[in-house]
């Protein structure tokens, strides 16, 4: 048995016409995510109010297609932590996030695997290998942070929801945080809409997350 809200979802208006309603996988964002998720994106780009508003011609196609024919994706970089670091000494806050079940990122770029040693201490291991590649250049090496809140669960707005935002952990004062959403894929907020709006506000904000609904101990 699935839990979560059980009121029906709201119908979409646009442009005076009611657009289809799909249920999707975690309708309501009851913390049950998906990896893959039906044709609601495909309806909804299949629109014309849709294509309208957005500028695009109306006898155009939408498919979810990745290095499609005609599509360019070259790698100019193959480590962006200098980014971050140029981030950090502005004073900038830095927020990195991935989904727990996005397929893609898990399989090629496990970012958790990757910032978490570059933001702190590095790997612990003598190569300093990441799969990234070895955290041992002028670009790489670790930024040294201090760990100021470890691994913890977060919950979702309206605090007091049954529901699992995911993990997430900061550093020096909360100027960078890491967070991983529970049950997300690869379009975060596609997946997890109340998740990826709890931690994009608290962002935004400056505040910290809200804490879990279930009691937590740190190990």
């Amino acid at each position: 048995m699935l839990t979560g809200s059980t009121r029906r979802p709201r119908q979409l208006t646009l442009g005076g016409a009611a657009a289809p309603l799909v249920p999707s996988p975690g309708n309501g964002d009851s913390g049950l995510g998906a990896p893959c998720l039906g044709s609601a994106m495909e309806r909804y780009f299949a629109l014309n109010e849709t294509k309208t508003g957005l500028g695009i011609p109306l006898d155009n196609n939408f498919i979810v297609l990745d290095n499609g024919i005609g599509f360019n994706y070259t790698t100019d970089s193959s480590f962006v932590g200098f980014v971050y670091k140029k981030a950090v000494k502005a004073g900038k806050r830095v927020l990195i996030y991935e989904g727990d079940t996005d397929a893609c990122g898990l399989q090629t770029a496990p970012i958790e695997d990757i910032w978490v040693p570059f933001m702190g201490n590095g790997t612990r291991a003598t190569d300093q290998w990441t799969p990234a590649g070895p955290l041992t250049t002028d670009h790489s090496r670790p930024l040294g942070l201090p760990l100021t809140q470890p691994w913890r669960p977060f919950g979702v707005v309206p605090t007091g929801r049954r529901v699992q935002g995911g993990f997430s952990m900061a550093w020096a004062g909360g100027q960078v945080t890491f967070a991983s959403i529970r049950g997300a894929g690869h379009l975060a907020p596609l997946y997890r809409p109340a998740a990826s709006y709890t931690l994009m506000a608290a962002f935004q904000k400056g505040e910290p997350l809200p804490p879990p609904f279930y009691p937590h101990t740190a190990a």
